[in-house]
């Protein structure tokens, strides 16, 4: 595409150019009659500068022409700011090389100066300089490639130009010699007047065509090779004339970017108006109003009136002066809105991670009191106990004190342990058969006594509940409302009432159940309610001084009621309390259907009751087997045991125990408590030597798992293994009694066959 500008020059040139050449043709032809033999001599004369001078010459002009754009790419690419891929630019100078391979033989074999193995040289030199140049750059040593560019480079271009030069003029006054040579001629053949001026008429035909020919090919080359450069850059440039207030020069590239024609912005100035601001219209008029002859640049923002798009550009106005006076702008136009979104993310991610770093800061400070806190309880108790050694009301009260430590250290423990497994995609959900009846008889045995002690009322509501018996992951759902529950009773004033309501729900074939947790506590506003589930994050800081806490604890609630494929959802009135929503899906037990079909609840409240009851367990005549390679545990559980009547045997590890049992006679031991972790032979692999051996009691001796690791997949392991069940240690008296009870009390005997791994 040619621009205007440069359409109306070739135009100009042509009126001037083409009558003069009809005039000297016409002349030609009347005196050609007369002078027809010297008209054949100079055709010979003709023919012998095209072969030699002419040719020459125009070998001469094209590659210095050329080797002037080589010099202009090797600039482009020592520039650090010029985005185009070095190796388009080096694939470019390579075309350049192969276009004046046919100008260089040219000059090799017709070029009789001693100008000829200089300019030989100085080819190759160029060449091999172009070269390291461009290593250099593609290395990323644009810096120093620039500078051999300057330095090195550009002075043998032009001392090749200077050369090319000589060797122009000097072919020149070759064809000269040779015209002279010609003009002797006719001289000595005629001395009609007419000669001369039919000669002089064919060289200024000869001249005007070479220079018409040059000037138009010149002009087209430019105006490709710069439209190639704008269709493959970003980059747009315009050219604005001051004297006659529009622009004249609009880049090829212009409507690919902006989505307007070349055409309307030659045609009406004013149509760029529509896409800029009034504030940066008047700041880019009073730059370009501006006297000052140095380049001025800003940043605007402009909008697509039709699609309202927005991008913004850096611009960049070169002033051009023509005879010491400023004539016209050159604007540069460049699209910023890439760099500037990736800029706004990267600090949207900083924030975002430099937030993350925060919480979890504030997680840690937490933990840090969190965890000093009953741990500091347990020293200092322990401390009183060793003073007071002789007072039994004294240390009885501090092993209280110790105890309810310990159990809310090990709940930090627990809480940041599933927050770990649940952020790793290790928590896992399993399904289990169960009541109702029993596990709310569990929510409330733990719920109704923290309650009382704060005078706080506790109610479980019944609607509609048709079955009983259910298939889900037990444990996990007693997680999430104790979670609920109990943070409803740490905000929850003296005085104050919590209801929990569970529902069935019918949906599309599917048993879902509702429990809603309501209670007339501190309540949360908007921004709290936002935070409440994002993890080591609480409500508010005052909160965490106030009540303690971790922070994770409703935010493991919301990934466990999502990993079960249920929902949770919180409502909240400042100073009024909360209430939270969770639905859960089960599945019904079909294996007690007909128990299921009689129960039905509806609207039922009742006020619970505490329920807990201290059954007085007794193992008086058992004898069990404690595996274990810890003596401070193997003393505990040792003791704990004792004080029921049980008979303790030990073993420090896996061998052992195998060992002790397959010696034993039948009956000898009525269980077998297996740690898991143990030196020579640990627990799974000792249970496995167990069960294969051929000791009577081998497959019904009870094999309890005893350990510290207490993840579902622990205890599904230790039942793979032949295990009976599984006790997490920190030991839980209680809870170990009632295992060993279920176990060895005569009425619950359970023979079974075990999958052996």
């Amino acid at each position: 595409m040619i621009s205007s500008f440069k359409k109306s020059k070739i135009l100009e040139s042509n009126k001037i150019t083409y009558p003069i050449i009809a005039i000297i043709c016409i002349l030609a032809i009347i005196l050609s009659f007369v002078t027809l033999r010297n008209i054949v001599q100079m055709n010979k004369m003709t023919e012998k500068i095209y072969d030699s001078p002419y040719e020459l010459s125009n070998a001469e002009w094209n590659i210095r022409w050329k080797l002037s754009s080589i010099s202009q790419y090797m600039r482009q690419i020592t520039n650090k700011y010029d985005s185009t891929p070095i190796e388009e630019i080096e694939d470019e100078i390579s075309d350049i090389y192969r276009s004046i391979e046919e100008d260089y033989h040219i000059i090799y074999e017709k070029y009789t100066g001693a100008e000829k193995k200089v300019f030989v040289d100085k080819i190759y030199e160029m060449r091999n300089k172009q070269y390291e140049i461009i290593k250099i750059s593609k290395s990323g040593e644009i810096d120093r490639g620039r500078q051999m560019y300057l330095e090195e480079f550009l002075p043998i271009v032009n001392s090749l130009d200077d050369l090319l030069n000589e060797m122009i003029n000097s072919t020149l006054r070759r064809a000269s010699y040779i015209v002279d040579e010609g003009k002797g001629t006719y001289s000595f053949t005629s001395i009609f007047l007419i000669v001369i001026s039919i000669a002089i008429s064919i060289t200024s035909i000869f001249f005007a065509f070479i220079i018409s020919k040059r000037s138009r090919h010149d002009v087209l080359s430019r105006e490709v090779l710069f439209n190639m450069l704008t269709e493959n850059i970003d980059d747009v440039y315009l050219m604005y004339n001051i004297e006659d207030n529009k622009i004249e020069f609009v880049s090829s590239n212009f409507e690919k970017k902006f989505g307007i024609t070349i055409e309307k912005v030659l045609a009406d100035t004013n149509v760029l108006r529509r896409y800029i601001s009034n504030e940066d219209l008047d700041n880019l008029k009073e730059l370009c109003n501006t006297n000052q002859r140095k380049v001025k640049e800003r940043e605007i923002e402009i909008k697509n009136p039709e699609t309202l798009e927005s991008r913004w550009l850096h611009i960049r106005i070169y002033p051009v002066i023509q005879d010491e006076e400023l004539t016209r702008y050159v604007i540069n136009l460049t699209d910023i809105t890439e760099i500037l979104n990736s800029q706004r993310d990267l600090k949207d991610a900083l924030n975002l991670a430099q937030s993350a770093n925060n919480a979890k800061r504030n997680f840690l400070s937490r933990m840090s009191h969190e965890i000093r806190t009953p741990i500091n309880a347990i020293i200092g108790m322990t401390d009183i106990a060793n003073s007071n050694i002789d007072d039994k009301n004294r240390i009885v009260d501090c092993l209280n004190k110790i105890e309810i430590s310990s159990k809310f250290l090990l709940g930090i423990i627990n809480d940041i342990l599933d927050m770990s497994k649940i952020e790793s995609g290790k928590m896992s959900i399993t399904s289990e058969k169960f009541t109702l009846n029993s596990f709310t008889s569990n929510i409330e045995s733990i719920i109704n006594p923290q309650a009382k002690l704060k005078d706080i009322k506790f109610n479980i509501i019944f609607s509609e509940i048709k079955y009983n018996n259910i298939i889900g992951d037990q444990l996990r759902v007693n997680q999430i409302l104790i979670n609920i529950l109990s943070n409803a009773l740490k905000f929850t004033p003296r005085g104050g009432e919590i209801t929990l309501t569970i529902k069935v729900i019918q949906r599309k074939g599917k048993l879902r159940i509702r429990f809603i947790i309501k209670d007339t506590g501190i309540g949360m506003d908007e921004e709290e309610l936002e935070r409440i589930f994002r993890p080591f994050e609480q409500a508010n800081m005052d909160t965490s001084i106030k009540h303690g806490g971790t922070g994770l604890g409703l935010s493991i609630t919301k990934n466990l009621v999502e990993l079960m494929n249920g929902s949770i959802n919180v409502s909240s009135i400042k100073g009024e309390g909360s209430q939270f929503t969770v639905e859960i899906p089960f599945e019904v037990d079909e294996s007690n259907i007909d128990d299921n079909s009689y129960i039905e609840i509806k609207s039922d409240r009742f006020r619970v009751e505490d329920q807990n009851k201290e059954v007085n367990y007794d193992f008086s005549g058992k004898r069990f087997l404690i595996v274990e390679d810890n003596e401070l545990n193997l003393e505990i559980a040792s003791e704990i045991l004792k004080y029921k009547g049980a008979n303790i045997e030990t073993a420090e590890n896996g061998q052992i125990a195998f060992e002790k049992f397959d010696n034993s006679s039948p009956g000898y031991y009525d269980a077998i408590l297996m740690d898991v972790r143990m030196p020579v032979l640990n627990g799974y692999e000792a249970t496995k030597k167990i069960r294969r051996s051929g000791h009577l009691d081998s497959k019904i001796i009870p094999i309890i798992a005893m350990t510290a690791n207490a993840f579902n997949e622990d205890v599904s392991k230790a039942l793979e293994y032949g295990m009976d069940d599984h006790i997490a240690k920190p030991i839980d008296k209680e809870i170990l009694y009632s295992t060993l009870d279920k176990f060895v009390a005569e009425s619950s005997i359970n023979f079974k066959t075990l999958n052996i791994k």
